[in-house]
């Protein structure tokens, strides 16, 4: 189940027999999102917002090649 707030986001996650962590799953469903609406925003154009995000990037994830930072930390379990 998710509901998408206009700022964040809520989900109810499960895992079975996945052999990941919840954690790891989460982790990879926000990568993957963060790089569609990275992809979304190229194609429309949305060079404020690519560039908002661009300037969130921390130094030491800078100099790891990241580009954009899509996401606040405040995962909670």
């Amino acid at each position: 189940m998710v509901f998408i707030m206009p700022n964040h986001v809520h989900a109810l996650l499960a895992s079975r027999n996945t052999g990941q962590s919840i954690n790891t799953i989460a982790g990879d469903g926000k990568r993957f999102i963060a790089y569609e609406i990275i992809k979304r925003l190229e194609e429309q154009q949305g060079n404020k917002l690519l560039h908002h995000l661009y300037l969130s990037v921390e130094t030491k994830d800078r100099k790891r090649n990241k580009k954009h930072e899509v996401w606040e930390d405040s995962l909670l379990i």
